[in-house]
């Protein structure tokens, strides 16, 4: 701000300084004019009386000029016929002690002026700039002395101007007083609105710092904040801070949740293996022991392997090999082996709008997502039920898809649960204390999808059932070749 009211100012100076230059050149150029027209007798002469400095005298205070006028005629001949002598010189103004010295200084400036030759071509009124041992650069006001009667030039009347004299007054000084007052103005209003500003950002800097400590539960009002940008601020770093509570919160009950479903088979295991190293079973118990133990062992070796899968998909270590094939043999084929080899008896309807959806996906990783989603269809349906699985394809953003719905006949995902359902190692209540995992198949499933340009969406989960919508990117026509 500083800068520019300094860049203003010194533009507004510059154009005062060339606009009061103008100005009193002007009046000048009419004082010039007005004086020629009173030394030119009525023989056609161009004579100075005694009364001249009279005139001058009036003319200045006319004009309002406050410095002391300084001018010369010449006539024809080139002869001063003002000022000739010292009587001639301009009357000290009585306001004004520095006259006396004025009279002195403009008769030393006079001598300097009978040195300058005036072009023989000035026939309207003419300002020549000259350079003058005594003053420097000055500015003279040439106007011819003519006669009427056949335009014949007769003499010169000279207006002597110093530039140093052409020095700004009053405006200049009301510019000064208009930039410091403008100044100190927006000083103050910056100095408000930026501690306006700057309360609710110092809040969100002091709330960063206590969530770099661990604490989340933080409390900022963006409803104080009048900004949009700031309000905007506050309300983006609150949501963030109740997200991270939330996010520290079911961090802290997931890591207790899959220690205990690690420990559990683990614990299992060791007493049954106990039970059989002691001998406290035998026969037909011995082998059902053993059995039970096996199991729990391919369950924890299931769950390890989940764990695996996942931190190897997080950081981007697996590649996908994809390759071109029609969708719905290939559904088909998948559904058949999920019923065969989970020993499952759910009724599964395909409900399919086209015969031919090609797509262009890695067939192993997509049927872990697919089975993953009959899967939890199965486990929300304890009485029974249908799984629907419909097909078809749709437009998104431009972009052409494959849409592979799994609709269940189950109690739904509670609306508080359903946010954070592909959050890695949730699991929803219902679902904690009756199937036994640690919750990454749908984690996991979504980061399978996306790696292939898909997508894995909650389609809506009500009372009724829960439709689980998987998007694959549709080879076109000019793309299924390659």
């Amino acid at each position: 701000m500083l800068i520019g009211l300094f860049l203003i100012g010194t533009v507004s100076t510059f154009w005062m300084q060339y606009n009061n230059n103008q100005n009193t050149l002007n009046v000048n150029k009419i004082l010039a004019a007005d004086l020629s027209e009173t030394v030119i007798t009525s023989d056609g002469e161009v004579v100075v009386d005694r009364n001249f400095p009279n005139l001058i005298e009036q003319r200045r205070k006319f004009f309002r000029i406050n410095e002391p006028l300084v001018l010369m005629v010449i006539n024809d001949e080139g002869n001063v016929l003002f000022p000739f002598s010292k009587e001639q010189q301009l009357r000290p103004n009585p306001n004004n002690p520095n006259d006396q010295n004025d009279l002195a200084y403009n008769e030393k400036m006079g001598q300097d002026i009978l040195g300058v030759v005036l072009p023989e071509d000035i026939t309207d009124t003419t300002v020549l700039t000259k350079r003058l041992k005594s003053i420097g650069k000055t500015y003279l006001v040439v106007e011819p002395v003519v006669l009427d009667e056949d335009n014949t030039i007769i003499g010169h009347v000279i207006v002597v101007q110093p530039e140093k004299r052409l020095v700004l007054g009053r405006d200049f000084f009301l510019l000064v007083i208009w930039l410091c007052s403008l100044a100190i103005l927006g000083w103050v209003t910056i100095y408000i609105l930026s501690k306006k500003l700057a309360k609710p950002i110092i809040q969100v800097a002091q709330a960063a710092n206590e969530v770099k400590k661990g604490n989340y539960n933080v409390d900022i009002h963006p409803s104080i904040v009048k900004q949009k940008e700031i309000y905007d601020l506050v309300g983006s770093f609150t949501e963030m801070t109740k997200r991270l509570d939330q996010l520290e919160k079911l961090r802290t009950q997931l890591l207790a949740s899959v220690t205990h479903e690690l420990k559990t088979p683990i614990a299992s295991i060791s007493a049954l293996i106990q039970s059989v190293k002691d001998e406290v079973v035998d026969g037909e118990e011995k082998a059902e022991f053993l059995d039970i133990s096996l199991r729990e062992t391919q369950r924890l070796q299931t769950m390890v392997e989940d764990l695996l899968d996942f931190n190897t998909f997080a950081t981007g270590a697996i590649t996908i090999n994809a390759e071109n094939m029609n969708l719905i043999p290939w559904i088909k084929e998948t559904i058949h082996e999920w019923k065969v080899l989970h020993h499952s008896g759910m009724e599964v309807e395909m409900i399919l709008f086209d015969e031919h959806l090609p797509v262009n996906i890695d067939s192993l990783r997509t049927k872990q997502i697919l089975i993953n989603l009959l899967q939890n269809s199965q486990q929300a349906m304890e009485t029974g039920g249908k799984i629907t699985v419909l097909v078809k394809s749709i437009m998104k953003n431009d972009q052409h898809y494959v849409s592979v719905d799994v609709r269940d006949q189950g109690c739904g995902i509670r609306v508080e649960e359903q946010p954070f359902i592909f959050e890695r190692l949730y699991r929803g209540e219902n679902k904690k204390h009756k199937v036994r995992g640690l919750g990454l198949g749908l984690a996991l499933s979504k980061m399978i999808a996306e790696m292939q340009q898909g997508e894995l969406v909650l389609k809506k989960s009500s009372s009724e059932g829960t439709t689980m919508t998987l998007l694959l990117p549709l080879v076109t026509d000019g793309e299924e070749g390659k």
